[in-house]
């Protein structure tokens, strides 16, 4: 009885509890504010819910890429693998793309990034740059031996052939142009390593005016 009792009290917390949302498939970065931050449904039309300390940094439908909502890739991908990712989870805007199209997300980064940018000393780090700089900064003594469960080194095309296979690569031209629905810059990180993949893995399996895109064969 007294069981009974209080599985009943819990009831309602259980019910409404946001970690149902926060969990929910294909949320694979359960800590991310893209599900953490606001737990009420987002209003698409006004944008997602902004954070108190990056007002102005919200996601509109309107300025997600149409290949996100509509490509035929899309059906038969196990997964997507995002480029850039930045160090900010705030300004880390594909996952509210989870929304939509329902496949799980790794980080891509590129450990021999000649463009990342490095503190001096590499003392510190800024929420706007990308990840680049804190993987490219681990010793290949260590990172040989390190493997991630949500970020892959886009460096090394064999072990994207081997673990991703049927997943999609997602180069991006220009984050913030993307985020704020602007004009996009040419992003000097994305367009070297949009030349390795073409190297690696041939021309991309879709292109447009924001991303490039390969499927990982």
């Amino acid at each position: 009885l007294l069981s009974s009792c209080a599985i009943i009290l819990w009831l309602p917390y259980l019910i409404t509890s946001p970690l149902w949302t926060t969990y929910s498939a294909p949320n694979n970065f359960s800590n991310h504010s893209a599900y953490q931050y606001r737990y009420e449904p987002i209003k698409w039309d006004v944008g997602s819910p902004e954070r108190d300390l990056t007002p102005g940094v919200s996601l509109r439908y309107d300025s997600i890429p149409k290949f996100y909502l509509q490509s035929s890739l899309l059906s038969t991908a196990k997964g997507i693998i995002e480029y850039p990712v930045l160090i900010g989870d705030q300004l880390n805007l594909y996952y509210y793309y989870q929304h939509f199209h329902r496949l799980p997300v790794v980080a891509g980064f590129a450990s021999n990034n000649i463009y990342a940018p490095i503190s001096p000393g590499r003392d510190y780090v800024y929420g706007d740059w990308v990840i680049d700089s804190v993987m490219g900064a681990i010793p290949k003594s260590l990172s040989d031996k390190t493997s991630w469960r949500t970020m892959v080194d886009l460096g090394n095309p064999n072990l994207l052939r081997a673990r991703f296979k049927g997943w999609l690569l997602i180069i991006h031209r220009d984050t913030f142009g993307e985020i704020f629905n602007k004009n996009l810059n040419e992003n000097p990180m994305s367009i070297r390593l949009a030349g390795e993949m073409i190297e690696f893995f041939g021309n991309p399996d879709y292109s447009d005016e924001k991303i490039a895109v390969w499927k990982m064969k």
